[in-house]
């Protein structure tokens, strides 16, 4: 839990109440919504902690002391012996798009304002595909601390296809042509529809 007061109790609030909520959750134990949601050690967490402390033989306070907190994690790491930690950052920048050729090949060109942050020399890339209404059809992982010039291949599901050029260039013409055939339509010296 790794707690960062000496002791938890009635009126606490903030991460440590949080994690501590969570745990106890983890545990089977029950807390309220409302409290857990506002990280406030209100009466359903000192219940939970009472029963924690009852069912493994610790003096029943109420208070997160060093024991509880010792117990509680032994109890958690056991439980769940597999753990994935992180930092959660800003949400993806966009730092380009680009169409693809006939052969599939693509290139994007950005430059360093477009991912610079105090933190960051360099791009964390990802590539992906998305059809014309904006859908993700395919993803590369994401490459860290890329380099100046990057080469990710995307590997596309052959069933995923968009639509054709024809399809595509109808679909710009149809609305021009206020209700006329694209097969009615003239080119000639009489006409030019």
């Amino acid at each position: 839990m790794n707690l960062r007061v000496s002791a938890l109790s009635l009126a606490s609030s903030g991460y440590d109440v949080r994690r501590l909520q969570l745990e106890l959750r983890q545990l089977g134990f029950t807390i309220d919504d409302h409290e857990a949601g506002a990280a406030t050690f209100g009466e359903t967490t000192r219940a939970a902690v009472q029963q924690f402390q009852q069912a493994n033989g610790l003096s029943v306070t109420g208070v997160v002391d060093e024991a509880t907190a010792a117990r509680i994690n032994a109890q958690v790491e056991a439980r769940f012996p597999f753990v994935v930690r992180g930092v959660v950052r800003q949400t993806e920048e966009p730092l380009g798009d680009a169409m693809t050729d006939d052969s599939g090949r693509y290139e994007i060109r950005y430059t360093a304002e477009k991912f610079s942050r105090a933190e960051k020399g360099s791009a964390d890339l990802r590539v992906a595909m998305s059809n014309p209404e904006g859908r993700e059809l395919a993803s590369s992982p994401i490459r860290f601390n890329a380099g100046a010039q990057e080469m990710i291949d995307l590997v596309v599901d052959t069933g995923v296809r968009g639509p054709s050029d024809y399809e595509r260039e109808l679909a710009t013409v149809e609305p021009l042509l206020q209700g006329l055939s694209l097969a009615g339509l003239k080119e000639d010296d009489q006409h030019q529809d």
